[in-house]
């Protein structure tokens, strides 16, 4: 069994922690996910190791990515993370994750257990084939890219996906969430990852996030959160304790 088919969607995807990639000979990341945003660095940075470990237990225990990004501040000491993560380190990076090459991921298992195959087939099999896309995650993708280039609005997205406006609201209606809600949503993922990295200002996070002016930033984020931007990168920043 190698990494792709170990994923069970059989090629990457955005819900999978296997790298997207266009080319396979290119670096594709792997990235851990959190049901709800990790509280602190030490939960992301458990979750990395859990996921390098994985990695290894697959690929051979000398293998190392070709770096492993954390988008907070590097510690004052980097002895314990260099024990256990390798010296390849990153951070301050516009992501958490291990970067290597997508064609790792046809690697066979280097530690197959052969009496386990069958059961893995059959979990495999009744997990099914991945959920149909909805039309909450079509328009929460688009949005996250529309954001970036300030052109995020309902005819935008309407005429992407090929739909009336009227027709996109009677979608979204149908299962659940407003296009208000879902822009809304993005941003404060987005605003999240980008305030704890140091490489982006505030000013810059604003402008990623589609506002035309920090202050209308501050306000939004404000209301969303309950503290300043600052406030929350500050907060961040503050090791576990301290």
């Amino acid at each position: 069994m190698d990494l792709m088919t170990a994923s069970h969607s059989g090629k990457p995807s955005t819900t999978s922690p296997w790298p997207r990639s266009p080319c396979r000979s290119a670096p594709g990341c792997a990235q851990p996910e959190f049901g709800e945003p990790a509280p602190t660095r030490q939960a992301t940075e458990l979750a990395t190791a859990a996921l390098l470990g994985i990695l290894r237990e697959m690929l051979g225990p000398k293998w190392e990515p070709l770096s492993l990004c954390f988008t907070h501040r590097a510690p004052a000491s980097l002895d314990a993370h260099r024990a256990v993560l390798g010296t390849r380190l990153q951070f301050g990076h516009e992501f958490t994750g291990l970067v290597f090459y997508a064609t790792e991921l046809d690697v066979a298992n280097t530690a197959p257990d052969p009496p386990l195959r069958p059961y893995a087939d059959q979990l495999r099999k009744a997990l099914g084939a991945p959920p149909a896309a909805t039309v909450t995650g079509q328009v929460t993708q688009l949005v996250e890219m529309l954001l970036l280039v300030g052109r995020c609005s309902t005819h935008q997205v309407a005429w992407t996906l090929g739909v009336t406006q009227r027709t996109l609201h009677r979608q979204l209606a149908a299962e659940g969430p407003s296009f208000s809600a879902i822009v809304h949503g993005t941003r404060e993922a987005l605003a999240e990852r980008y305030l704890a990295a140091d490489r982006y200002s505030q000013t810059e996070v604003s402008e990623l996030l589609g506002f035309t002016a920090l202050s209308a930033f501050s306000r939004w984020f404000r209301h969303r959160f309950g503290v300043s931007p600052t406030e929350w990168r500050t907060a961040a920043r503050r090791p576990a304790g301290g």
